[in-house]
């Protein structure tokens, strides 16, 4: 799911994108079948009305989803956008499809991105704008099927936007078909018209069975979840928002990010479902890194003796 794009990189460092190119496909990882029969899980009645505050439709409201990301890859006179999620003040993760080259596997150069937190919109003079200074990729990512499709930018500055929580091995509850989600990025407001949000969207999903994900998309795999609004069918990613997050609510309602938007349907049919891959999975590979990047705490300084005198 990503867009080719004209870039401006201005006075303020603001993201602008004017699209000046055809939607990108992604070959083999690009969906092309449609749901079908089959037995599709539903949300909860009370929250089917957040399916018309769509990523394709919908806008954000200020204070929500402040640890989604907007990522920009600079390519010259064009630029490749996707999604993100801040896991630590230097590090925010996405897709490995948009951290190298599909066709080579060479790793995009750190120094074309920008990377926008803090912020539900790209004119809002809060939001802050990080240059990124390395690239890693998720070991298993085989990007032919865009398998272990997970990868993380480090900032060339922290940012003071909040770091989301990471679904782990306690948290399969919230992988279970039924389970009500929401996706969030800032890709393609309109499938084919070119038009990019400026503001982050949101949208209600729901998480369905592994099997009906196997028979509903091109190619599904274990370490994969696949999620539908499957009330209103009028809310879906599109190209843009890959690497964005699929949120669950943990205890207490905290978010937990628990998918990370990685294939789809090649024409953002809300009727037809989007692929995540599974956070629970890649969730001890992302750790080892936010330790690595922790910030170092000086040891405190040692109390000195006054010097021996003799008598």
């Amino acid at each position: 799911m990503i867009k080719p794009a004209a870039l401006s990189d201005g006075a303020t460092a603001r993201r602008r994108l004017l699209l000046a190119a055809p939607i990108a496909m992604i070959g083999a990882v690009a969906s092309l079948i449609g749901p079908g029969p089959g037995a599709i899980a539903r949300a909860a009645p009370q929250r089917s009305g957040r399916a018309h505050a769509a990523i394709i439709g919908g806008v954000a409201e200020p204070g929500q989803l402040s640890s989604v990301a907007e990522l920009v890859d600079i390519k010259g006179r064009t630029g490749l956008l996707c999604t993100g999620t801040v896991v630590a003040p230097r590090l925010v993760l996405t897709a490995g499809h948009c951290a190298e080259n599909l066709s080579t596997g060479a790793r995009n150069a750190a120094a074309g991105y920008l990377v926008l937190t803090g912020t539900v919109s790209d004119s809002d003079p809060a939001g802050q704008v990080s240059r990124v200074i390395g690239v890693l990729v998720y070991e298993g990512f085989a990007r032919r099927f865009a398998i272990g499709d997970a990868a993380l930018l480090v900032l060339a500055t922290p940012t003071s936007a909040p770091a989301i929580k990471l679904a782990g091995r306690g948290d399969a509850s919230m992988l279970r078909a039924g389970t009500s989600a929401t996706i969030a990025g800032w890709g393609l407001t309109h499938a084919g018209t070119g038009r990019v949000a400026q503001k982050l969207r949101s949208a209600h999903t729901v998480v369905q069975k592994q099997r009906w994900c196997a028979r509903h998309t091109a190619f599904f795999v274990r370490s994969e979840l696949c999620a539908i609004d499957s009330v209103h069918h009028t809310s879906g990613a599109c190209f843009g928002d890959s690497g964005g997050p699929l949120i669950a609510d943990g205890q207490g309602g905290e978010p937990v990010e628990i998918g990370i938007v990685s294939h789809g349907d090649a024409h953002c049919s809300p009727r037809r479902p989007a692929v995540f891959t599974r956070i629970d999975l890649v969730a001890p590979w992302v750790r080892t890194w936010i330790r690595a990047y922790a910030p170092r705490v000086a040891p405190p300084p040692q109390p000195t003796l006054p010097p021996a005198t003799t008598p």
